[in-house]
């Protein structure tokens, strides 16, 4: 599902069913204890973040929050808000993550397919 409001440009929605899915907006989880969200769903989303200019302000914070809640989150995810949103009107400007003041988690892969 957060992939389908991906595709359609609808990230304010993707975010918050993340949030809701993974309890990080203070209610219960609404997703199975071990399960994540679906495939590469998270990368598309701060992906989609980025592209939109949202990295700092939006996709360091989801993933900020999805690895205090021990979310798993690839290292790489990180790297792509610096790396891969810095085209043309997206980006976070450059810099390493540590540089700008978040941590980054050691090597975790985030492993999708359960959830929605």
């Amino acid at each position: 599902m957060v992939g389908e409001l991906v595709r359609h440009k609808l990230l304010d929605k993707a975010v918050a069913l993340v949030e809701e899915a993974y309890g990080l907006n203070g209610g219960r989880p609404g997703i199975v204890p071990g399960s994540t969200i679906e495939g590469d769903a998270l990368d598309k989303l701060v992906h989609g973040l980025s592209q939109q200019g949202r990295a700092e302000e939006g996709a360091l914070p989801l993933l900020d929050r999805l690895c205090a809640a021990k979310v798993p989150v690839s290292s790489r995810l990180y790297a792509s808000v610096f790396g891969g949103g810095s085209g043309a009107g997206g980006g976070g400007g450059g810099g390493t993550a540590k540089e700008r003041g978040h941590q980054v988690p050691a090597r975790q892969e985030h492993r999708g397919s359960a959830g929605r």
